[in-house]
């Protein structure tokens, strides 16, 4: 095997930038990039933010410029220093079989290495002070800087028209009219300015049962189990117990091996507060002990309470009984919310942080800043081996829509279940509990499990599988002017408030669901399995889609119902068997999960089929030349004879192919004259191959049939980037790989003529072909774009045409004077002499399209 020459693994990545050696290891990580640090006066020349424009919610009405005298308190959010070089950490530390896989930051590096620079940071206090607003204290990560002061300090200082707005539902909140203005040297290292605006409310995703109590269908029926036990007042509640969830997703298996979250700690995050008596009741119920230490961030958490905070807290406690909780709880407005995902994820205490409260994507536009700021974070939380997992919402794929006071319609999903460095979580029934459960796709009265497609992130790499990408899908992702677009939920778990969790909450025993109880059992599953690990589990997705693909997975596959809460045609979307837009990939098999977590399978998904160039039914015809004969008696492949052959010149013997010829993969062309003398031509030169094909799969790992030779594969190398296509040479005695980093590998004969694995692409290589001398290929990327080595000529590409679908395959023609594209709704592109034959792109496919063969 010949590894890729060029191909970027993150050492080389980041030793162009500048190494830096992290604990005990040579992992090389990006050094600073330069950060704007010119004038930061506000006599400076300044620019508006770009996205900084609020997005003013239908239905709002202005009624009045906002008290001068009002108090606002807000975060000035600043980038990490390199994005792409975090992102591509993320990805190393967080996929099996990366050298960083699961080499996590110690506590307090990430400023240092990812945070911005400390001239950048410096900078904008420098401004900010300058401007007469209060400056906080910085984030230990760099990423927030807190400032305070009075509407028109604020409103001066940014140069924004602060009012108020009443809001359908009657609230009156606060916004600004206008993107803040900054000095134009800081622009380039700020995300936005976060708490101006009042106007988006994460929501919890708690659904209380219907009455209590309520016994839940058909009798209890006690489970084998092996863990805390409830008293009877639970028992009697009309819900289900921890005993009875902890046998129904194998829990119960751990807690039998002393794997009870012990030594782990979960956080807990929320806008609203809980009474410590409701928390003590839960606990001695079940006879528990758990540490539950409130946090209190900007103040804590204000208000009522809607039994959120009690479900998270005991959901967790019972079925983790040895993990300690920490409840970070700030303000539901403003920088709040923002604030206690920071303080969670600086604190860097709790390795496994559940939340269940998030907003639709539309509403996100409200508060510009917020979600790249998130991004940011949960990023930092993957690179300290930080677990996040979200509620997907209670909506349905019309996630947006609250019952009886937001009729929003719209087919969208939830933030931040939607956010690529998150678990999302979405909702089952729970029709029947204990080591076998009976469960469809969450839809009923009280709601529905979120699910859908994201119309602000793309589909992460590590997103694939079988499900991953259906035709309805892909539909809707066109729809929302994408070509590519991450799928949400993840994993789901029991969520149906009819046959709810059991909770002790405002002096009473009662019946909570929603995709609120589901998260927090996934992250105390993860606590306990983090235990058995011995270290965290980190960013779980690259691990759960893999381990999804095997044919025996750790889930409990959902395949009945559909979230469709509003029956909303374009958000139809149905439980299916594998991957699924309304349940992911189903609920968790606790020890199954725990085995491929400490050792991810290896279930590579196959991306293509390659042809040899033989004839099964004969027709073709072989040119034999430089053999040095004037007549020939004879030609045979191997041992097979021609079916007929003629000297057309001294030297130069054409002879037809004999159909289904059997034999050796690659055989020697034998001609034979007269007098009885033979010429064996040799055959790396002039070889005929046999029938056959090759598959290969995203490891590299490739699979022959019929006569296709086995010349070598990656399937036990651990890659930077998965397989995306193949080409076989001119002769059929090798082939190349190539990654979606434009690596490529060589087997056979295959030769070297260069890759883009050095380079930074716009989007990801899809596929290759080769030229017909087997002296160069082409690389095509997700957008069209064409890039040539060797032989190959550029003929065109879609790489300035705006797609309704993302490329994923080419074909060269048979001169190689030109090429075909293929998108992923069977569109067309033909470039150089190649012809249109005809497309699907009119068709309303079942699957989309995934690649093209030429004749």
């Amino acid at each position: 095997m010949t590894r890729e020459r060029t191909g970027p693994s993150l050492a080389v990545m980041a030793a162009s930038l500048a190494a830096v050696a992290l604990i005990g290891a040579a992992l090389a990580v990006p050094a600073a990039a330069g950060a704007a640090t010119g004038p930061a006066g506000p006599s400076g020349p300044s620019v508006r933010l770009a996205g900084g424009e609020p997005s003013v919610p239908e239905g709002a009405s202005i009624t009045g410029p906002t008290d001068a005298r009002e108090g606002v308190t807000a975060d000035v959010a600043l980038k990490p220093r390199d994005p792409a070089a975090l992102s591509a950490f993320v990805d190393a530390v967080s996929t099996p079989g990366s050298p960083q896989y699961h080499r996590y930051l110690a506590a307090g590096r990430f400023a240092s290495l990812f945070g911005p620079t400390a001239a950048a940071v410096g900078a904008v206090r420098a401004w900010l002070a300058s401007s007469g607003l209060h400056v906080g204290p910085t984030s230990p990560d760099g990423l927030l800087v807190p400032v305070t002061g009075s509407a028109a300090q604020v409103a001066r200082a940014l140069r924004v028209s602060l009012a108020n707005a009443r809001l359908p539902g009657g609230r009156v909140a606060r916004l600004a009219e206008e993107a803040p203005a900054v000095p134009s040297a800081l622009a380039p290292s700020l995300a936005g300015v976060i708490g101006l605006s009042t106007v988006a409310q994460p929501q919890p995703q708690i659904v209380l049962g219907p009455g209590t109590p309520r016994p839940v269908p058909g009798p209890r029926t006690p489970v084998p189990h092996v863990g805390p036990v409830p008293c009877a007042p639970a028992s009697q509640a009309g819900g289900y117990t921890a005993d009875q969830l902890a046998a129904a997703y194998g829990l119960n298996t751990l807690y039998g091996g002393g794997l009870v979250g012990a030594g782990q700690t979960v956080g807990i995050y929320e806008l609203e507060p809980f009474d410590r008596p409701d928390i003590t009741t839960y606990l001695a119920c079940y006879g528990l002990s758990n540490s539950v230490t409130p946090v209190p961030v900007d103040g804590g958490a204000v208000g009522g309470q809607q039994g959120e905070a009690a479900l998270d807290i005991e959901d967790v406690a019972g079925l983790a009984p040895g993990a300690a909780i920490r409840v970070y709880s700030g303000p539901q407005i403003g920088s709040g919310p923002i604030d206690t995902y920071s303080r969670m994820v600086t604190d860097d205490v709790a390795k496994v942080i559940s939340t269940s409260w998030g907003l639709c994507e539309p509403q996100m536009a409200t508060q510009p800043g917020v979600q790249a700021v998130e991004s940011s974070l949960f990023a930092e939380a993957a690179v300290q081996g930080q677990t996040v997992v979200a509620a997907s919402g209670d909506s349905g794929s019309s996630d947006c829509y609250v019952p009886g006071a937001d009729a929003d319609p719209t087919v969208t999903v939830d933030d931040p279940a939607d956010q690529p460095g998150v678990t999302g979580v979405g909702g089952t029934s729970l029709l029947a509990p204990g080591p076998a459960p009976t469960e469809t796709a969450w839809n009923d009265l009280f709601g529905s499990g979120g699910g859908g497609v994201s119309s602000d992130f793309a589909m992460p790499t590590w997103q694939l599988g079988p499900g991953v990408g259906s035709a309805l899908a892909v539909s809707n992702c066109s729809a929302l002017g994408r070509t590519s677009c991450r799928e949400v939920p993840d994993v789901s778990a029991s969520s149906d408030p009819a046959r709810g969790y059991a909770v002790f909450f405002g002096g009473q025993w009662r019946v909570a669901g929603g995709t609120s109880a589901a998260s927090p059992l996934w992250a105390a599953m993860t606590a306990v399995i983090d235990q058995g690990l011995g270290s965290p589990a980190g960013l779980m997705n690259p691990t759960l889609y893999g381990a999804g693909s095997c044919a025996v997975s750790p889930f409990n596959d959902v395949t009945v119902g559909n979230n469709s809460f509003l029956l909303a045609g374009a958000g139809r979307y149905p439980a299916t068997p594998n991957y699924d837009l309304a349940s992911g990939w189903g609920s968790p098999v606790a020890a199954r999960l725990l085995g491929d977590l400490a050792s991810p399978p290896n279930c590579p998904v196959v991306t293509a089929v390659r042809p040899t160039k033989g004839a099964p039914s004969g027709g073709n015809t072989v040119t034999v030349t430089g053999a040095n004969f004037s007549q020939a008696t004879s030609v045979r492949f191997g041992d097979v004879p021609a079916t007929s052959f003629s000297v057309t010149s001294p030297g130069s013997v054409v002879a037809r192919v004999p159909p289904g010829p059997a034999g050796g993969t690659v055989v020697d062309v034998t001609v034979s004259d007269p007098g009885g003398t033979s010429r064996t031509v040799a055959a790396d030169r002039y070889a005929y191959v046999l029938p056959g094909y090759w598959l290969e799969a995203s490891d590299g790992g490739i699979f022959t049939f019929g006569h296709a030779g086995f010349a070598g594969s990656t399937g036990g190398t651990p890659l930077n980037k998965p397989v995306v296509g193949m080409a076989p040479t001119a002769d059929d005695r090798g082939y190349w790989l190539v990654a979606s980093d434009g690596g490529i590998f060589t087997f056979g004969d295959a030769a070297f003529y260069g890759s883009t694995g050095a380079l930074t692409l716009n989007k990801p290589i899809v596929g290759m072909a080769a030229t017909p001398s087997g002296f160069g290929y082409w690389l095509v990327a997700s957008d069209g774009g064409i890039f040539s080595f060797g032989d190959a000529a550029f003929y065109g590409s879609t790489g300035a045409i705006r797609l309704n679908r993302p490329i994923v395959g080419m074909a060269a023609t048979p001169s190689g004077h030109g090429y075909w594209l293929v998108a992923g709704d069977g569109g067309i592109f033909t470039f150089g002499d190649a012809a249109f034959y005809g497309s699907t792109g009119a068709i309303n496919l079942n699957k989309p399209i995934v690649g093209m063969a030429s004749t």
